[in-house]
């Protein structure tokens, strides 16, 4: 039985063993030591090498995260540039006018294909208009941004009509049956190109 206990299996069962946090602890700081262990202090100096060694790798730790984000947000916002592409894709490939899209949006039974037949409805309307000229690269900031240049009064139901957009389209939001009222009123100004 003894022999079998030597094996190293049983080392945590036994005590002999340590806990996998104190492997990596250690793994770590010998590596650190390895790479900053032959570093020339000055003597005199009460700097340690191996502090100036967990201090590189903290830096290291942080820009490895930072460049981690941007990353992760450039994905995020291809994905979206996509999903905006699809939707000028729909309104050149299907030929839809306006009022087509606002009945597809009136017969849909769930809020989110509802939303977004109106929000490409107030987008063909505009864009026939010539209050904006639609890309499929386009975003609702360049777009929200011709609107000032041509016609400023429609700035803020774009605004409004964009945010709900994204929050029931690529946030999966559900809103509320007040601002799903005021949606359809701001998104009906700009299919109206603004005309009281």
């Amino acid at each position: 039985m003894e022999a079998v206990l030597e094996t190293s299996r049983y080392d945590a069962l036994t005590g002999r063993g340590t806990a996998w946090q104190e492997t990596i602890i250690n793994f770590i700081i010998d590596t650190l030591d390895r790479i900053f262990g032959n570093m020339v202090i000055p003597e005199g100096s009460s700097v340690n090498a191996r502090w100036i060694g967990i201090l590189l790798t903290v830096v290291i730790g942080i820009l490895i995260t930072v460049a981690a984000f941007i990353f992760y947000k450039m994905i995020k916002e291809s994905r979206s540039r996509k999903s905006y592409s699809d939707i000028y894709d729909e309104i050149v490939n299907k030929a839809y006018t306006a009022q087509e899209l606002i009945e597809l949006s009136k017969q849909s039974q769930d809020q989110r294909i509802s939303v977004r037949y109106r929000y490409i409805a107030a987008l063909l309307a505009m864009n026939q208009e010539r209050i904006v000229k639609i890309e499929p690269s386009f975003t609702n900031a360049i777009i929200e941004k011709q609107i000032k240049k041509s016609k400023p009064e429609l700035s803020e139901p774009f605004s409004q009509v964009a945010d709900v957009f994204h929050r029931t389209w690529f946030g999966k939001k559900v809103i509320s049956e007040n601002e799903h009222e005021i949606y359809v009123k701001s998104s009906d100004t700009l299919i109206r190109g603004g005309i009281s």
